[in-house]
């Protein structure tokens, strides 16, 4: 019982909990598939490893510190499996091994002066992999009974790359007291690999 659907009856459920007698009861008759199809099977592994090193400094008399990192990311990733080729419509049986290693830098600096103002700079490069449902090898497709101009249908693509970014940003920041504060932030990045 919940708050927005409320006074109802409904018939017994045994049948949605018996999928043989359901499609019984509604005359299908095409039986149930026992395997997936080549398409509907695949495999998708990936291991990362990942080293991190910062440093730190304070300069007391300028009122400077700053930190600075690096991260080494090695990624080995492998797809295996069916995918279907466009152009002849065929099934050919697909396999991708690949390591990649990825260097990584950041760093930041702030000067804060003897009143309310500080200054920050900061620079670094990120990477972002693409999610396993991007990466998969085969379609899916939807069909609309009712519209069929509405069909769907989604396909990963197993050669995707991941996105990476380098990003540069300068702030201006004044501290008024508690709870009054103003700052100014202009940016610059640079992106490569969107999905689109």
């Amino acid at each position: 019982r919940g708050t927005s659907v409320d006074r109802y009856l409904t018939d017994t459920l045994a049948d949605a909990r018996d999928p043989a007698a359901l499609r019984e009861a509604f005359g299908i008759l095409t039986p149930l598939p026992t395997t997936g199809g080549q398409l509907g099977i695949w495999n998708i592994n990936e291991r990362t490893d990942a080293l991190y090193s910062e440093s730190g400094w304070r300069v007391p008399s300028v009122a400077l510190d700053a930190q600075a990192g690096l991260r080494l990311v090695r990624t080995h990733s492998t797809v295996s499996g069916f995918q279907s080729v466009p152009s002849s419509g065929a099934i050919e049986p697909i396999e991708i091994d690949a390591t990649t290693t990825d260097w990584l830098p950041s760093a930041s600096v702030r000067w804060r002066s003897s009143g309310p103002l500080q200054l920050r700079a900061a620079a670094s490069r990120t990477i972002t992999r693409p999610d396993f449902n991007l990466l998969s090898p085969s379609i899916t497709l939807t069909p609309n009974s009712v519209n069929p101009q509405l069909n769907q249908g989604t396909a990963g693509n197993p050669n995707l790359r991941p996105l990476r970014s380098t990003g540069v940003d300068l702030a201006a920041e004044g501290y008024f007291g508690a709870g009054h504060s103003a700052s100014a932030t202009i940016f610059w990045k640079q992106v490569d690999g969107f999905v689109a």
